[in-house]
C-alpha cells in the first residue's frame, strides 16, 4: 500500500500538470510521463498504445496536446513533447521530451 507521504507527492505532482492546462485528462499526464521515462531513442507510439492500454490514435492526439499544435485551432500545444519520424521507418514516431518537457519534468519532480 502507498505512503501517505507518497500519495500527497503524487497530489501534488499532479497539481502541477493542472496549472499547465485545467482540461489536461489524466492519460494525457500519464502519457507525458511515458515520454519522461523513455530511454533513447524516445518512446515510440506502439510502445505508449501498449503502456497505457490506449487507441493506437492516442499517442498522436496527446503528443498533439501536449507538443506544438493543442486542440485543434483554439488553443496551442503546451511545448512540452516533439514527435518525430524514424530515420529509416518514416512510419515509426517517436516522442521526446522538448528542453521546456525537460524543464518541467525537473520541476515535477520536487514537487
Amino acid at each position: 500500500m502507498a505512503s501517505t507521504a507518497a500519495l500527497m507527492r503524487l497530489r501534488r505532482q499532479l497539481g502541477e500538470f493542472r496549472e499547465l492546462d485545467r482540461e489536461m485528462s489524466l492519460t494525457t499526464a500519464l502519457f507525458f510521463v511515458e515520454v519522461m521515462l523513455a530511454e533513447a531513442p524516445g518512446l515510440q507510439s506502439s510502445d505508449a498504445t501498449s503502456r497505457l492500454e490506449i487507441a493506437s490514435s492516442g499517442p498522436r492526439r496527446y503528443a498533439d496536446l501536449l507538443g506544438a499544435r493543442g486542440r485543434g485551432s483554439k488553443k496551442k500545444g503546451l511545448g512540452l513533447v516533439d514527435e518525430r519520424n524514424d530515420a529509416v521507418d518514416r512510419r515509426l514516431k517517436y516522442f521526446f521530451l522538448t528542453k521546456k518537457g525537460a524543464a518541467f519534468r525537473d520541476r515535477v519532480g520536487r514537487a
